[in-house]
């Protein structure tokens, strides 16, 4: 169990690494504790934030997950070529703003394949999704299901995705294929 203290800001809380850089792979963990870090951003039951080259497989969170912003059961923070794969979030996420069952906020490249959410995730705010909260550039989302009921007290909300960022066929597209709600 990771509690963080309050009236400070933190950032990138994981369950199992806060911060990944530079080509890392985190394979077949689990994380069955209980995260609060009600004021912190990028907070994921595997890790807080991702960058750079990154490849998660078979990663499960079972433990209860709230943040501030950037909050999910697998990953808070996905960025730069991060490859998840195969990972399922069974527990209840808690956010302010961006929060996804498996990723809160996925930028930069990169894809989510083959995962799956059972928890509930509830937002306070915005851009709250049931796989993913926010998506940015060139992120791509494949064969993902979502079994969890999706609540927030404001817009942007989806089952599989809450808000995907506006891109240009320049930067490149974001795709959805073979998603389940």
């Amino acid at each position: 169990t990771v509690i963080m203290k309050e009236n400070t800001n933190f950032y990138f809380v994981g369950g199992i690494v806060g911060f990944m850089n530079n080509s890392t792979t985190i394979n077949e963990c689990s994380n069955t504790g209980t995260i609060i870090a009600n004021n912190a951003i990028g907070v994921g039951g595997i890790i807080g934030n991702a960058n750079w080259s990154c490849t998660i497989t078979r990663c499960n969170n079972n433990g209860l997950i709230s943040g501030l912003d950037r909050v999910g059961g697998i990953i808070g923070q996905a960025q730069k070529s991060c490859e998840i794969s195969e990972c399922n979030n069974n527990s209840h996420i808690e956010s302010y703003t961006r929060g996804g069952g498996i990723v809160g906020y996925a930028n930069r490249s990169g894809t989510i394949k083959k995962c799956n959410n059972k928890g509930k995730i509830t937002g306070k705010n915005i851009y709250v999704g049931g796989i993913v909260g926010t998506v940015g550039q060139l992120f791509n989302i494949e064969e993902c299901f979502n079994e969890g009921i999706v609540t927030s007290e404001n817009d942007d909300v989806g089952g599989i995705e809450g808000y995907v960022s506006p891109v240009t066929t320049e930067i490149g597209l974001n795709t959805v294929k073979k998603c389940v709600n």
